[in-house]
């Protein structure tokens, strides 16, 4: 746990979360623990996007 007092940006764990963009009242969502980082390390900097659309033209260099 974080000493900072904001357990939101912890650096000791990486976590994962799925969003409803097309939510029209407040979610239920629960973040999930992935990693948690050892003595003397942090985890920082990690961001996935998966790419769900076809018809997405950012989607089109992806197999």
């Amino acid at each position: 746990m974080s000493t900072s007092g904001d357990q939101g940006a912890d650096p000791n764990r990486l976590v994962s979360i799925t969003d409803n963009l097309a939510a029209k009242s407040l979610p239920n969502e629960q973040f999930n623990i992935l990693e948690t980082a050892g003595f003397g390390e942090v985890l920082r900097g990690v961001a996935f996007t998966p790419c769900g659309d076809e018809e997405d033209f950012r989607c089109s260099d992806r197999p």
